[in-house]
């Protein structure tokens, strides 16, 4: 069988070709590639002297991004699936299609694969130097770490060994991994049992807000593992807890608050937090940081509410917030609040956009090491995914973000 035409590698060479199938015996002889008989496709830009030069050429850089950026383009891609292609199609809710989606993560990190831990001591010294930095806001008065050490410690109760045993579960995960924490977080969710069905607080004082605290100890926990999924059960015990010890404090009824959007925007945009601070010099180094934190979390209530209230004259308004929001997050040398970047990622558009908050995901993952990221991940990856496949239908009711709190499942959380 011969081919009607030369082989290129001839037609380039110049010489006849003997058309022979699959590689002319010209290459076969001279050890040359055959780079065979079918149609070669050019680029539009690509001038082969054989057509008329268009004069098109292909976009050098067809993300404009700013300077600080450019150096991060083409580091991050967004992959879609043969999953997310079915899900398209089926124009499966996005509620639906979080609750569907297969999470797969890498095992947690051990910076010793061997670790001996003969008692709690390192742990907690883990725990005040490392942990009660890293998940709160304003460290000169860290209350994870002067109120609930104290209270892990100086208390034999059932509550408080509870919270002793969470807070090493807390230390051993991150330091450690999953199986070295296993033995304390059992033990404290087997005593924090033992003391809210003794009604121990009803007979000991203070015990109320030591089993609270070991609540949320437990579901910081829950936040550091993505594979242990109850932080909503420690979240929702802490609540009944906080509800026992309002209503014995005070016969008040629970404050209610107004549902008007422009009350709750006003509220949003004058709100103001005075920290209780012993000596403030002490965190003058990190004002800036603390502000722009903080301005990080009230640009992220503002596009929730102009999303949960849809108005007309709201996207001007969003569109302002979403700008802003970007700007403070460049602001900030490593963001350490999920939520906010999580609202902003819903609102992401542009490929700029994209890169600084796939980027900004990498350095929460170098530096905080907590499982949730690569949820948050993950399903920002899939609301992102289903808007550019669903881009040319007018039909945005499958990407309401801002309802997947309300599914029964264990995300996204946040700390």
């Amino acid at each position: 069988m011969r081919a009607r035409q030369g082989c290129r590698t001839c037609k380039r060479r110049k010489i006849g070709c003997d058309k022979q199938f699959p590689a002319c015996s010209n290459c076969l002889r001279t050890g040359r590639q055959c780079m065979g008989y079918g149609m070669q496709l050019r680029w539009e830009d690509e001038y082969d002297g054989r057509r008329k030069d268009s004069h098109l050429k292909a976009p050098t850089d067809a993300v404009y991004l700013l300077p600080e950026l450019k150096e991060l383009y083409g580091l991050q891609f967004l992959n879609v699936t043969s999953e997310d292609l079915k899900h398209s199609i089926q124009s499966i809710a996005l509620p639906h299609l979080i609750a569907k989606r297969d999470y797969t993560y890498p095992s947690p990190r051990s910076l010793s694969p061997w670790p001996d831990i003969r008692d709690g001591s390192d742990l907690l010294e883990y725990y005040e130097r490392r942990i009660s930095s890293m998940i709160c806001t304003v460290d000169a008065n860290n209350g994870f770490r002067l109120d609930l050490l104290p209270r892990a410690l100086s208390q034999t109760c059932e509550a408080s060994i509870a919270l002793r045993n969470a807070i090493f579960a807390v230390s051993s995960f991150h330091r450690f991994d999953a199986q070295k924490a296993l033995p304390f977080k059992t033990k404290a969710l087997r005593y924090l049992s033992y003391s809210l069905a003794g009604e121990e607080a009803l007979r000991l004082p203070g015990v109320a807000e030591t089993q609270f605290a070991a609540s949320l100890m437990l579901c910081v926990y829950s936040v550091f593992d993505e594979t242990e999924g109850n932080w909503h059960l420690h979240l929702n015990g802490a609540k009944n807890i906080l509800r026992r010890l309002d209503s014995s404090k005070s016969g008040a009824p629970t404050r209610t608050y107004t549902t008007e959007f422009d009350d709750l925007e006003s509220q949003l945009l004058h709100l103001n937090q005075h920290a209780n601070i012993g000596n403030a010099g002490q965190i003058q180094n990190q004002m800036v940081r603390i502000m722009s934190t903080a301005e990080f979390y009230r640009i992220a209530a503002l596009i929730y509410l102009l999303r949960v209230i849809p108005g007309s004259e709201n996207t001007v308004r969003r569109s302002s917030y979403i700008n802003l929001g970007f700007q403070v997050l460049r602001s900030l040398p490593i963001c350490t609040s999920p939520w906010p970047l999580f609202v902003l990622a819903c609102e992401a558009q542009s490929d700029e956009h994209r890169i600084e908050i796939l980027h900004t995901l990498d350095q929460m993952d170098q530096n905080r090491k907590i499982g949730n990221v690569f949820v948050i991940r993950n399903i920002i990856e899939t609301l992102w995914n289903q808007q550019d496949l669903q881009a040319d239908v007018d039909n945005n009711s499958n990407f309401k973000w801002w309802e997947m709190a309300a599914l029964g499942n264990n995300t996204p959380w946040f700390i």
